[in-house]
């Protein structure tokens, strides 16, 4: 899927979470966040299987919760590695977000995908 480049707001978001401390981090994860965007990825997933493209063994439900709980894995990656620079965050994003769709894509719809992307670029 492909997104529109991060506007202000959420650029000022991540580098809020950036630079909160860990346990605060944590706490706004389990406590406010966790649970918000399960149901919209778990939609994305239902489309994404009613269309063709989900391969059948896909598991909407652990699929959503990794898709969930990657954005504070990738908020702790980004600490870790003292990677700041938000266009650089986001175009590991991105290419997580694509790295795991591939593993959830039919070959053949995946194939389609990329051959219709390059074309867009052309």
């Amino acid at each position: 899927m492909v997104t529109e480049p991060l506007n202000e707001l959420e650029i000022k978001l991540t580098k809020t979470f950036s630079y909160i401390p860990e346990d605060i981090l944590l706490k706004v994860y389990v406590n406010v966040l966790k649970g918000e965007s399960f149901p919209m990825i778990k939609d994305i997933l239902r489309r994404m299987r009613v269309d063709g493209y989900l391969r059948p063994d896909v598991d909407d439900d652990l699929i959503s919760f990794m898709f969930e709980s990657m954005q504070l894995n990738l908020i702790l990656f980004f600490r870790e590695f003292d990677i700041k620079d938000s266009k650089l965050q986001h175009k590991i994003s991105k290419y997580f977000a694509e790295f795991m769709g591939h593993g959830l894509l039919e070959d053949h719809k995946y194939s389609e995908m990329v051959s219709d992307l390059k074309g867009e670029r052309k």
